[in-house]
């Protein structure tokens, strides 16, 4: 009799759900349900006597694949799934903790730090140093170099400085953590591999208690995780991993492709099994994504076939524009061209390389008001200094009083509070705004230092609007320069330890002041069309707090998008430089797997663009296609040079018909 647990799974699913002991690797394509494959393996397991509920652990790297998995499972099986542990790797390790708390050296009550005070606490050492050039360390890269230097590893920042630095301060930096009575993420894995390695009887005692290990997305695996996980299966070797090489794409954060590479000669009576049928893409849509992927050498080889669909589908297409401007102008035209279509704003996905490039395209969608959503990250408008140029900009056209209040002391005039409450007290008497009040010098009484900057601030006001609207530089330009003048890029760069984080914050401002210029380029040089500009991108912010959108356009990075698909996917600026990355050049073979996962995340249609100009530093340059474009044959794709579909023949009739229709009902 067939179990119930391999109705509905095509042959290779079976394969993998009818295995019982031993080690299994599942070599799970995109799309191709591998979670359903955990699930049934799972309850097949439990439901035939094979293994106990109690006895499966099940790792993931989000509790959300956590409870899903679980709640799959207790559906067709019942409360007995409820004893399956099931969770994330750092959820297992203080799983273990809290039990042998005493032999991991720590509190009953032991607390866990966050990043944000794991940086604190670097903070506080870095000043402990004798090091003369202390102020100029960022924390951040400090406690990453940390976390390398704990797990053996070379640090992946080969800067003396810094390894001197961090070699001084990593045993430093455990102390403090002991002496707490906390601990951080990363020791929450290293805590329980020393505990093991120290302890063999706390070891058995949790190779007793399970018997069969389950691991999904194993692509993602850094050395930590690999060695808790090869330490608790040593005895029964029962360990099953699902995973895709091709879409290893967190080298960055530590994650090792080896893993899932070596994984058969590891566990040398492994049996593998591949499943490849994709009941995501259409076909056109997965010849892209299994050429692009199998110019990669160091790979399980494998290839996806459609099994969702049976007609193959339009063929991914590629638009070519000018410039970035065009780029974004060309989205815009998609979005709304799939929307004629019938498809809503929620089936259209925005991806793109680089967080800077999600800028210019906020500012356009708000502009042309269609609805958004940002998925991960910090949106454009929701940055700091984005917000504070916003409030600059509305000071000088259209002031009120919360904009105001926003730049009285951004950057540091020294206005203390006492002057505030002045302001506020001659505003109540005498029914003005708080920005009328604070020009009523002979009421205020301030002090000559306190009054010269206000009264400097409200100069710099009228300048910087005169100056838009009538100089001879755009008023994008304008903005930009008169930050610099009042020491606002200053102010920025000294918030930052990290001058490479200040470029990228200064970055920002130059994109929002090439979005203005944009702007004016469409609606004329005038102070309405500023304040239609501040309008529309203030709008976004409503929209999003009165919860007005049902649908929006998903806005993302590529690592964001992994796991998700979309009916329509738009990969943007295919270019070197942002798809390979720059800063990510050396490992062509991962931004190539992020190119895939890119491709892959498409059910109907997939748009790639790219720009044959793009501004960088608030200038035009231009800019060559990705590799990984030039690399496609063109039977593969098609491609659009001038950034436009050529109109049908059918269409172009319709057209003509139309005109001729409206010619002779104007005629009579």
């Amino acid at each position: 009799m067939t179990s119930p647990w391999l109705e509905g799974l095509n042959p290779e699913q079976k394969q993998a759900a009818k295995h019982n002991n031993g080690p299994l690797l599942i070599l799970a394509g995109a799309g191709s349900g591998k979670t359903t494959v955990l699930v049934h393996r799972t309850g097949r397991l439990i439901q035939e006597g094979i293994a106990s509920a109690d006895e499966i652990l099940v790792l993931t790297f989000t509790n959300k694949s956590a409870r899903e998995l679980k709640m799959r499972v207790e559906k067709k099986l019942g409360a007995d799934a409820k004893k399956i542990w099931a969770g994330t790797f750092h959820g297992f390790g203080l799983y273990i903790l809290k039990r042998f708390y005493k032999e991991a050296g720590l509190p009953k009550n032991f607390g866990i730090i966050d990043q944000g005070d794991a940086i604190s606490i670097v903070k506080e050492l870095l000043k402990t140093t004798k090091n003369a050039n202390k102020d100029n360390f960022d924390p951040a890269t400090i406690l990453e170099i940390i976390g390398q230097l704990r797990q053996g590893k070379l640090p992946t920042l080969q800067d003396p400085e810094y390894v001197d630095i961090c070699q001084a301060l990593t045993p430093k930096y455990i102390e403090r953590l002991r002496t707490l009575g906390v601990i951080d993420f990363d020791g929450l894995l290293l805590t329980p591999i020393e505990l093991f390695n120290s302890y063999p009887d706390i070891l058995d005692h949790y190779q007793q208690q399970f018997r069969h290990f389950m691991i999904d997305e194993f692509q993602d695996t850094n050395d930590s995780q690999m060695q808790l996980i090869t330490l608790l299966v040593s005895k029964t070797h029962n360990i099953t991993v699902v995973g895709d090489d091709d879409q290893s794409i967190y080298g960055w954060r530590g994650a090792e492709i080896e893993h899932i590479l070596n994984f058969p000669q590891k566990f040398p009576h492994c049996k593998s099994v591949y499943l490849t049928r994709n009941y995501r893409s259409k076909e056109a849509i997965l010849n892209l994504g299994n050429f692009v992927i199998q110019q990669n050498s160091k790979r399980h080889q494998k290839k996806l076939s459609a099994a969702g669909y049976t007609e193959p589908g339009t063929k991914p297409e590629i638009f070519v524009f000018d410039t970035d401007l065009d780029e974004i102008q060309g989205v815009l035209k998609q979005i709304n061209h799939f929307r004629a279509q019938g498809y809503h704003f929620h089936d259209i996905c925005l991806l793109y390389r680089s967080n800077s490039q999600g800028g210019l395209l906020e500012a356009h969608l708000r502009k042309e008001q269609i609805p958004y959503n940002i998925t991960g990250g910090q949106g454009f408008f929701d940055r700091k200094e984005i917000k504070d140029v916003l409030a600059y900009l509305t000071c000088a056209f259209r002031p009120n009083e919360i904009a105001f209040r926003r730049i009285l002391n951004t950057p540091s005039r020294s206005i203390g509070t006492k002057s505030i409450t002045a302001m506020e007290e001659i505003a109540t008497q005498e029914n003005i705004s708080f920005f009328q009040a604070s020009k009523q010098f002979d009421l205020l009484a301030l002090q000559n230092k306190t009054q010269h900057a206000v009264e400097l601030l409200h100069e710099n006001l009228q300048y910087v609007k005169k100056q838009m609207l009538h100089g001879s530089k755009t008023a994008g330009n304008t903005l930009l320069q008169w930050l610099e003048q009042i020491q606002y890029k200053q102010y920025v760069f000294s918030s930052f330890k990290d001058q490479h984080t200040a470029m990228k914050r200064w970055d920002l401002i130059q994109t929002f002041t090439s979005v203005l210029d944009a702007f004016i380029k469409t609606g004329g040089r005038s102070e309405q069309t500023i304040l239609d500009f501040y309008q529309a991108m203030a709008l976004g912010d409503v929209e999003k707090e009165t919860g007005k959108n049902n649908s929006e356009v998903q806005l993302m990075t590529f690592h964001k998008a992994k796991g998700l698909e979309y009916p329509i996917v738009l990969l943007i600026g295919v270019e070197e430089d942002l798809l390979p990355h720059r800063s990510l050049g050396s490992n062509i073979a991962e931004e190539r797997r992020l190119f895939y996962v890119g491709i892959t995340r498409a059910k109907e249609h997939l748009l790639l663009t790219r720009a044959k100009k793009r501004t960088k530093r608030g200038r035009l340059m231009s800019v060559a296609p990705s590799r990984f474009l030039t690399e496609i044959p063109n039977d593969l794709v098609t491609i659009y040079p001038n950034g436009f579909r050529p109109i049908s023949e059918d269409k172009r009739k319709a057209m003509i018909q139309k005109l001729y229709q409206r010619l002779e009902s104007s005629s009579k």
